[in-house]
């Protein structure tokens, strides 16, 4: 298991996908893995929509593959917010609530796709700084959600302003989706995943061979 490293591993991460388990999901256990190994993505954070991963993690062990447990939490007021590291949930809680729930099994709040309209943090709360000071990261690029120049440009000076690891993930719901987008941190002198998603430098990454949105 990928729990230790060794200081020349090199972590290739998508922490944001869905599996069938997730109401809009397709992709099976095995697809993920396959996609794995052929895309040389070495760390997965399965985040379902308000439901906890149950994926079974022997054969990913097997091929050397990390298992992020996490979910992606709708609040009530219908915003995302990703819980890394979290093997319990609340459903329907305020963004007050969510957070407090990852903190308290000492989880990573990754902030997904922050202005999509409908779910995105920014799109939906009219001053999103008390989420953000609690959040470790926040999603410069996502699969599902093409940013404007705009947006983009807000994203770094949030980043900066708030100290939020930026990141880019697939948010795949098909498998065909599965690491258009990635994230590689350089372990550096961490020893285990979390403290090197949290205290790492990140770089971002886009599938060369995709050349169009993968959810289009």
């Amino acid at each position: 298991m990928m729990d230790k490293l060794n200081h020349e591993f090199i972590v290739r991460a998508d922490l944001h996908c869905h599996t069938r388990a997730s109401f809009d999901g397709f992709t099976t256990s095995q697809e993920l893995l396959r996609a794995c190994r052929i895309k040389n993505i070495n760390a997965v954070a399965i985040t379902e929509h308000d439901l906890i991963n149950r994926i079974n993690k022997i054969d990913f062990i097997k091929h050397g593959i990390h298992i992020i447990d996490g979910c992606e939490y709708t609040t009530n007021k219908g915003a995302h917010i990703i819980g890394l590291f979290v093997n319990s949930i609340i459903a329907n809680g305020s963004s007050d609530d969510v957070i407090e729930n990852i903190k308290s099994q000492d989880g990573l709040v990754l902030i997904p796709h922050p202005f999509k309209p409908g779910s995105g943090v920014c799109a939906i709360y009219k001053d999103p700084s008390s989420i953000l000071e609690k959040s470790d990261m926040i999603e410069l690029f996502n699969g599902g959600y093409k940013l404007n120049e705009v947006e983009k440009n807000k994203i770094y000076t949030l980043s900066n302003k708030f100290k939020l690891k930026l990141v880019a993930n697939s948010d795949s719901h098909k498998i065909n989706q599965f690491g258009y987008y990635s994230t590689v941190f350089k372990p550096g002198n961490y020893k285990d995943i979390k403290s090197i998603l949290k205290n790492c430098d990140s770089e971002l990454y886009i599938d060369s061979l995709i050349f169009s949105s993968p959810r289009s």
